[in-house]
């Protein structure tokens, strides 16, 4: 029983599309928020200063970049004025409904409430030091996120993109712990939501999350239905990761580092097993690891899997193997099939 209910938990804070709350270990969904208390006559919030949308162009290809720091001040105006407030039901009635309606449209992205990135922040005053260290610092934070687009879009064009700017849910610090202050997922949409703890955050992360993203969305230009195949479902995470390392070279990050033979062939092993015939209950499990296989482990092989390929393929065209199915790539890889 137990083991179904860690996976029940995974699941609960998994993927709606994208990354980086994907790499969110149990131990992240089960903290508890640290509350603060809101002194009775506190000072106005001040106003947003600097942070307006942006918009610019690498060649052809259109880019945006829209601050949602508004709508998170809402939140945090109704929640201060509230006598017993319901943070889930007004978060999502300020900031979730309004922002899926943006960018998912109408009648879709209706599981966006439940993601974990997008649960109800209780510690509201850390969170509005977060806006206002964002708006204070959103040229420099602007810069980081357009170093990244910049450098992926000369690499790999692609359509127009936006990027949607949040701050990390404070409340989640094992999550900002883990993905050193910056987290992001992508969608079909062809938007991308990036999630900054501007209190602490390691600046490369920026561009690097950012190419990961990108090419997530160059994969869903084309690739509208994957086809049920594990292997390939690991090499969509492996495939971002070897794009992101060719924007930003010889980062260090524990998804990425390369496995020892025996956790190489325990998840190959395990994923094999299930190739064809997984649930959603085997991504949980291989996302938070279990006794056989370790934690990311589908980040990890599928990492594991794109480093070999490309030494033995070092000038096939990114474009080329970003579309490859997984026999192909693992044909050509001379990895077992």
């Amino acid at each position: 029983m137990n083991r179904y209910l860690v996976i029940l938990i995974v699941l609960l804070i998994s993927l709606l599309s994208g990354c980086a709350e994907e790499k969110i270990s149990q131990q992240a969904s089960q903290t508890k928020p640290n509350t603060t208390a809101t002194p009775k006559n506190e000072p106005e919030m001040k106003p947003i200063q600097n942070a307006v949308p942006v918009q610019f162009k690498v060649g052809e290809q259109e880019f945006k970049i829209v601050p949602v720091f508004e709508p998170i001040l809402e939140y945090i105006k109704k929640v201060k004025q509230s006598q017993d407030p319901n943070y889930k039901e007004l978060y999502i009635s300020t900031v979730v409904e309004p922002f899926r309606k943006e960018g998912f449209g109408e009648n879709r992205g209706l599981a966006l409430k439940d993601k974990y990135s997008f649960a109800a922040p209780i510690n509201i005053d850390r969170l509005y030091e977060s806006i206002k260290l964002m708006d204070e610092n959103y040229e420099h934070i602007t810069s980081l996120i357009k170093e990244g687009l910049e450098k992926s879009a000369k690499l790999l064009p692609g359509s127009k993109k936006t990027i949607y700017l949040f701050p990390i849910n404070p409340d989640q610090s094992i999550l900002i712990s883990q993905m050193k202050g910056v987290a992001a997922f992508s969608t079909p949409e062809q938007f991308i939501v990036l999630q900054i703890a501007p209190q602490k955050y390691d600046e490369i992360m920026v561009p690097y999350t950012i190419a990961h993203e990108y090419h997530h969305t160059i994969y869903f230009e084309k690739i509208k239905n994957q086809k049920k195949d594990l292997i390939d479902y690991d090499l969509v995470e492996g495939k971002a990761d070897s794009f992101a390392n060719l924007v930003i070279p010889n980062m260090e990050i524990p998804w990425t580092m390369e496995l020892s033979d025996e956790e190489e062939q325990n998840i190959w092993n395990w994923a094999s097993a299930r190739r064809y015939t997984y649930t959603s209950n085997d991504l949980a499990e291989m996302r938070a690891g279990n006794r056989i296989i370790p934690q990311w482990s589908d980040y990890k092989i599928g990492n594991q899997i794109m480093r070999e390929f490309l030494k033995e393929n070092p000038d096939l065209p990114i474009r080329e193997w970003t579309y490859m199915d997984a026999d192909e790539i693992l044909k050509r890889s001379g990895l077992p099939q």
